[in-house]
């Protein structure tokens, strides 16, 4: 099983979040985090995909 951590600095997040919406004269929407983790690393990317059809294709692991 692969893992991987990601680290992200929520209270810049917020702001930048904040100041996207702000620049379209729109309410900044409350995020669940957790959730938007969770969906975010259930998104399989390109790299990751790669990954995963690399290790499959191995037989010694």
């Amino acid at each position: 099983m692969l893992r991987g951590m990601v680290f992200m600095d929520h209270m810049n997040f917020d702001i930048a979040l904040q100041e996207y919406y702000m620049s379209y004269g729109e309410p900044t929407p409350k995020l669940d985090y957790r959730k938007l983790f969770r969906n975010l690393t259930a998104e399989k990317t390109p790299i990751l995909s790669r990954l995963l059809s690399l290790r499959r294709n191995r037989t010694n692991f």
